[in-house]
């Protein structure tokens, strides 16, 4: 049986829409999904019904349709606690798949994802391991002991049986060797796909220009806070706005007001809300530079988009980007200085030739990643899995 006749499945913790954009995850399964079934591919989606804790849909099988296609999605009843699971249910969902197939679990730490990976492995079905950043030292660091104790339980033995381990940036693997896993991965960043009508179509007028832009949840782990101190420091705060674009899905909204407050910035500081699609686009066209000061991130598909807006980029070394760096499209922080951060803030508004050389070293790094290109490489990947799984059952 050719490799390509194989299934795609994708195993993913959280509730997966693939009839319009979200965040986080959900958002790249939902593109890992869409591009191979445009390619003539058949994709199944095994995902579960909460989103952040909270239910969003009801437990379902169905095939929905997309400009892709009829794509069959099953939605699980999630646990509220994901040590809980589902096993069974999940583990009964794959077995009666009655094609070949090749897995792609999305993240760890949960009953759900582990589960998928000992099924497969004991079924000899090959699966590929993304753990979007859930093995970055800083992710690690929250609530340690209960991660490390789970990890050497159970989670390190499944990713260890994974098929392949693909990562979206080399600096995922950092913790790797004090996990006791091996330096063998492939690395396959996340991309991004601009509307085709133009942006600024869409019935909304962006913030005044200049500004700083933020785009995602406001979420401590990316560190608003800080962005708004090293903001208020910044001789660019008397000519720039800057924007937060994303939902307040973590309750921190109010802590990022405080900080604004004590930094006497109210008059400089807007908070947009969601957006999505076109008015998204608009946002990341109309803005000056993008910036993101996390503590721990897989490789946020946020700084593949200001890289398809052809926007200087301001990260730290634990966004993963550092091939932005590099290539000279991103200043990248080593540390969490307001001070520091505040003058690279300064260095990109405020220096029209050094703008302007970032901003086109990020339009010439774009191409490569639209999730068009990125599609290919995974489909190279998945079907060399499927390859490597049929000779080796052939010569067996």
């Amino acid at each position: 049986m050719p490799s390509e006749a194989s299934v795609i499945v994708h195993i993913c913790p959280c509730y997966v829409d693939l009839e319009k954009e979200m965040g986080g995850v959900a958002n790249i399964v939902r593109q890992l999904t869409l591009g191979p079934a445009r390619r003539g591919r058949e994709v199944v989606v095994i995902c579960g019904n909460r989103e952040l804790g909270t239910v969003v849909s009801e437990p379902k099988v169905e095939d929905v349709d997309t400009d892709a296609g009829s794509i069959r999605v099953h939605v699980l009843r999630q646990r509220a606690h994901p040590l809980l699971g589902p096993t069974r249910a999940l583990r009964n969902t794959m077995a009666e798949l009655d094609r070949p197939f090749v897995g792609h679990v999305h993240t760890c730490f949960s009953a759900f994802t582990e589960s998928a990976m000992r099924h497969m492995a004991k079924s000899g079905i090959p699966f590929a391991f993304t753990p979007h950043g859930k093995l970055s030292p800083e992710f690690l660091q929250q609530h340690y002991w209960p991660k490390r104790v789970w990890w050497r339980l159970l989670a390190r033995d499944r990713v260890l049986r994974a098929s392949a381990v693909a990562l979206s940036s080399a600096a995922e693997s950092r913790a790797f060797g004090a996990l006791g896993l091996p330096d063998r991965f492939s690395v396959i960043p996340n991309g991004y796909v601009k509307p085709a009508d133009p942006p600024e179509e869409v019935d909304v007028q962006p913030p005044p220009a200049p500004y700083i832009l933020f785009l995602g949840a406001i979420d401590p782990r990316k560190q608003p806070e800080f962005l708004v101190r090293a903001f208020a420091a910044s001789k660019s705060s008397e000519s720039h706005k800057l924007v937060f674009v994303g939902p307040d899905s973590y309750d921190h909204k109010k802590h990022v007001l405080h900080t604004i407050a004590r930094c006497g910035c109210e008059e400089q500081v807007i908070f947009w809300g969601p957006a999505y699609g076109r008015e998204k686009w608009r946002l990341l066209d109309e803005a000056t530079c993008f910036a993101l000061p996390s503590r721990a991130e897989g490789l946020p598909v946020v700084l593949c988009e200001a890289l398809g807006a052809g926007l200087p980029i301001l990260i730290s070394d634990s966004c993963n980007f550092h091939e932005a760096a590099v290539e000279g499209a991103a200043l990248e922080m080593d540390d969490f200085d307001a001070a520091r951060w505040a003058d690279a803030i300064d260095s990109v508004c405020l220096n029209p030739k050094r703008h302007e050389e970032m901003a086109s070293a990020a339009r010439k790094m774009a191409p490569r990643h639209t999730w068009d290109f990125i599609v290919e490489r995974w489909l190279a990947l998945y079907d060399e899995l499927a390859r490597s799984t049929a000779e080796n059952t052939s010569q067996a």
